[in-house]
């Protein structure tokens, strides 16, 4: 059986972008499907032995703040190819099973507050803002066959909370007085996440096949909220938002159809969608209407001002994926090799929310490249987006002004390289 198959988590390089799973201490990671999350990876390593791990930060008084993280494993010799984590430990229950457990405990630190709107430097304040609580991961996996692995994976995930950069009071209500002034901090947000996988190799190790299906529920999502039209200023500010549900499924193929002739693919689908649509809160004591929604030039609560119940998230397509061929073959004395490639992106929303919200459509691109070495020299020629593919891959209207970001036009190019 070949080691590759099971010596690590499996973990892709798909979506992502926004939360980290164990975010102190994060040994490695992937982004899935635009719901933008990261998970900490696992890794195998040899049994009764002792990982540690320092990590030193520096704070605003001048002290270091260091985290001691040591790993273990046990169970030299049993068929698991047992997984350890950091901060976790991971243990042999019974022949071809394991189950890995590991705690983390987000924290949060006051840092110097930046000044009211205006020039008055000297009215800054100090913000101080802090979280406790811990956030878990727990892994069971079943060697089927020496072929065959299954597992389960539940864990936890958060991002720090934070400071806005002051604060503004917005939207007078009928008796003059502000119905809404910029928090100045807002609080961490936190996702679970269920995920069945396999992993798998067929004919004679030529075949590999790995694949999963996960929901992740994400809530108090940190979103930055801007929303001039409705009355909340032309400035930008950071606050807690809805919550969203995520459900997919990814693959991954690898081949070896003929000698030196190898196929990689691999695919993803993922349907976001917002769970609810909180309103903000009135948090001005002196107003009538304190607590309760804040009200909008007609009287009446702002409606869906995250965004619509069962809106996806933003830059989250409901499929994408990739497909890969190459062939190696020798020449003389010279290893030479061919390649093409293509990627699928699908459409998406350029963010979330109603404001400033702009449809994606999906695009398509292919790469190719031929080259070849020999001892410690190699040239490859190459180009990218061979159909000269135009498409915006970011919209935005963040400066009043409707910008897209376009797709890398077609490029070619001849690289050398020498190894030392």
């Amino acid at each position: 059986m070949a080691p590759s198959l099971f010596a690590r988590s499996s973990r892709r390089t798909i979506l992502g972008r926004i939360l980290s799973i164990f975010a102190i201490v994060a040994l490695f990671g992937v982004n899935r499907a635009e719901a933008a999350v990261t998970y900490q990876n696992t890794a195998k390593i040899s049994a009764s032995s002792v990982t540690t791990t320092t990590i030193s930060a520096f704070n605003p008084t001048g002290a270091k703040n260091r985290l001691l993280v040591v790993g273990l494993t046990f169970g030299q010799g049993a068929p698991t190819g047992v997984a350890v984590t950091y901060g976790g430990t991971s243990l042999a229950l019974v022949p071809g099973t394991s189950a890995t457990n590991g705690n983390r405990q987000p924290g949060g630190t006051g840092i110097l507050g930046s000044a009211p709107y205006g020039t008055n430097l000297n009215a800054a304040s100090y913000n101080n803002s802090q979280y406790h609580g811990f956030r878990s991961r727990a892994n069971i996996s079943w060697h089927v066959t020496d072929d065959m692995l299954l597992y389960y994976t539940w864990s936890q995930g958060f991002r720090p909370g934070g400071f806005n950069r002051g604060i503004k009071y917005n939207l007078p209500d009928a008796t003059g007085a502000y119905q809404y002034a910029t928090p100045s901090t807002y609080r961490p947000d936190t996702l679970i996440n269920n995920e069945f996988g396999f992993k798998t190799e067929w004919l004679n190790h030529r075949l590999q096949v790995n694949g999963a299906v996960y929901q992740e529920d994400w809530k108090n999502t940190i979103v930055e909220f801007f929303d001039p039209q409705q009355g909340f200023g032309n400035l930008t500010f950071v606050t807690n938002g809805p919550n969203y549900k995520v459900r997919g499924g990814e693959l991954q193929v690898v081949a070896r159809v003929t000698e030196g002739l190898t196929l990689q693919s691999s695919a993803s689908y993922n349907r976001s969608s917002q769970a609810n649509s909180p309103s903000l809160s009135n948090n001005n004591p002196a107003s009538p209407s304190f607590g309760k929604p804040v009200l909008g030039a007609n009287g009446e609560p702002i409606p869906n001002v995250f965004g619509v119940q069962g809106s996806p998230l933003g830059e989250s397509p409901e499929f994408q994926g990739n497909l890969r061929l190459r062939y190696e073959f020798a020449v003389g004395e010279y290893k030479a090799f061919s390649q093409i490639g293509g990627q699928y992106y699908g459409r998406s929303f350029s963010t979330v929310g109603t404001v400033d919200n702009y449809e994606m459509g999906g695009w398509a691109t292919v790469d190719a490249s031929v080259g070849a070495s020999k001892d410690a020299w190699n040239v490859q020629f190459f180009a990218q987006n061979l159909m000269n593919r135009d498409a915006s891959v970011y919209t935005n209207a963040a400066q009043f002004i409707l910008t897209q970001v376009p797709l890398r036009p077609r490029i070619a190019g001849v690289q050398f390289g020498y190894k030392f």
